[in-house]
């Protein structure tokens, strides 16, 4: 799947593992890893992923039907960068040059996700509660009532209105996977049920597993907790400073959408959390959302973890979630999660993929027995 961060010809640093050597004096060589294309009209849009040693530089390009791109997977690629500016070498000798849009000097290993996107398109915009809500203000002046960015208003305000959501409760079921390898040949591990609660403040709770409880038991794979709508609430979060930008548009299964960029630093991280075991960090997160071009609903976040501690177990992380219209019973129509994904690598090279559905929501109740005095039990 296609992750476009631009849909004009532009770079992305992101780091990376790989061998790195001079050719020339001041060319360097890298090798294709990975190579997605997109149509857009009469053009096609390539992103080409050059890995070098410590860097993988995602090279977009724009190129008409009759045209093809002059590098295939594992080619190598001599390239050098100056300024501002990238310049890369073709197999004819012809220069190409393109501007650093953004270069991240956080470290992240990028992840191939899987989850489809939504084939069904919103049937409603986002309801938003009304009244005068700073956080309403807050996404206003984040997003400086840039017309582009109606739907990432949008999603912005279902994150922080206070309270979109009802106390409730879901089923959730969580295909689990190991692997190793670059790319991880993945075998399936088990498919565990559970019960998640979203509480109001954002608070998510897992009771129940079925057909056992994998926190009580030592069995392989990767056990993804906190993923019910955490992403949306940090991304969003005023502390987090997040910065966005607008990525142009594309065809959905669902329809048309908006795509947006964001990334926030691990320093203004205070929500988005990592656990294993009880060792737990607080990364950043670079990605992208997708927005309904009619409704302005959000469709889809796509995350990646930046600046993990190198002393942490997890080396890596990426997780894409997919939103859709959920029946609440005796509540109403919701914007709730419908999918989820998470891949996850160890430092000791084993990885983990989980994919995650939820349906079945209902209110969340609790009921309280009070004994009559003098009657309590011993």
């Amino acid at each position: 799947m296609a992750r476009w961060l631009s849909v004009a010809a532009a770079i992305v640093l992101l780091p990376f593992a790989g061998a790195l050597s001079k050719t020339r004096s001041e060319y360097l060589v890298g090798r294709v890893a990975r190579i997605e294309s997109a149509r857009l009209g009469s053009a096609t849009l390539y992103e080409i992923y050059i890995q070098g040693d410590s860097q993988t530089f995602a090279v977009r390009l724009a190129l008409r039907a009759d045209q093809s791109v002059p590098w295939k997977l594992n080619d190598p690629v001599e390239y050098r960068i100056r300024d501002h500016k990238i310049d890369l070498l073709q197999p004819d000798g012809k220069l190409i040059t393109r501007t650093i849009q953004t270069a991240s000097p956080h470290a992240a290993i990028l992840l191939a996700l899987d989850l489809p996107f939504p084939t069904a398109p919103p049937s409603i915009a986002t309801v938003i509660p009304a009244g005068a809500d700073t956080t309403v203000a807050r996404c206003r002046q984040t997003l400086n009532s840039n017309a582009q960015y109606r739907g990432l208003m949008s999603a912005c305000q279902f994150a922080l209105s206070p309270r979109n959501l009802p106390d409730f409760l879901c089923k959730e079921t969580m295909q689990r996977n190991a692997g190793v390898g670059s790319p991880p040949f993945w075998q399936p591990v088990d498919t565990l049920s559970m019960e998640v609660t979203f509480l109001a403040g954002g608070t998510d709770r897992y009771s129940d597993f079925r057909p056992y409880d994998p926190r009580l038991q030592r069995v392989p794979g990767w056990l993804s907790l906190a993923q019910f709508g955490n992403e949306i609430e940090a991304i969003f979060d005023p502390a987090a400073h997040t910065r966005f930008a607008y990525r142009g548009m594309q065809k959905l299964p669902s329809g048309s959408a908006s795509i947006f960029a964001f990334e926030f630093d691990a320093a203004n991280n205070l929500r988005f959390r990592i656990e294993v075991g009880h060792v737990t960090d607080y990364p950043g997160l670079t990605g992208l959302l997708w927005t309904d071009d009619k409704t302005g609903q959000l469709i889809r976040i796509q995350a990646y973890a930046t600046e993990l501690n190198p002393n942490f177990d997890v080396r890596a992380w990426a997780g894409a979630v997919n939103y859709g219209e959920a029946t609440i019973a005796g509540l109403g129509s919701f914007l709730l999660p419908a999918a989820d994904e998470v891949e996850v690598c160890l430092q000791n090279g084993t990885c983990y993929k989980n994919i995650m559905s939820f349906g079945e929501c209902r209110r969340f109740q609790s009921t309280i027995h009070l004994l009559p005095s003098g009657r309590l039990p011993h």
